[in-house]
């Protein structure tokens, strides 16, 4: 079993209701997988039904990839003989098979969070926020407010000459 990913934020409930129930099979620890959940949603915080819905399918790649990470090692543990599996991969079709799985969970994980992502990003204000006093833009033309014996036009770069046209 992974990991369980936490983060410092503060758990926030899900506006609805994951039952973990359906997604457990036997030898695995619900709870590991609610956890995972609550961790996923603290983080992501998705508004509304896509939302939530991608971070469904975040978790549950996770608890698959998860799961035939196992089956592959198990796999692995009980090949008679690793070298000749090294040599032959095409001579275990099983462990292909579930090489397969294990990619394509990576895929799925990948896809859903960069939507995620995007959604998330189309969410956010579009203003940009306010700047800080020190940091706002003079509001005088700064090379007006260059002080000069000569005046204001000398501190302009020269200017090249015109070229005449033949």
């Amino acid at each position: 079993m992974s990991a369980i990913p936490t983060h410092s934020t503060q758990a926030v409930a899900p506006s609805f209701r994951f039952d973990v129930r359906s997604y457990v099979i036997r030898g695995e620890d619900p709870q590991q997988l609610a956890a995972l959940a609550e961790n996923y949603f603290a983080q992501f915080q998705p508004q509304g039904p896509v939302e939530r819905l991608l971070v469904q399918t975040l978790i549950l790649s996770q608890w698959s990839k998860d799961r035939w990470t196992r089956v592959e090692t198990q796999l692995l543990d009980e090949a008679p003989d690793l070298a000749a599996l090294v040599k032959d991969p095409a001579s275990n079709r099983p462990l292909l098979q579930v090489a397969r799985r294990i990619a394509f969970e990576d895929r799925r994980y990948f896809r859903a969070l960069a939507e995620l992502r995007r959604l998330q990003k189309l969410r956010e204000p579009a203003e940009p926020p306010a700047q800080p006093e020190e940091n706002k833009p003079v509001a005088q033309n700064w090379v007006c407010s260059v002080k000069s014996d000569a005046g204001p036009r000398a501190a302009l770069p020269p200017q090249p000459e015109p070229v005449p046209i033949r």
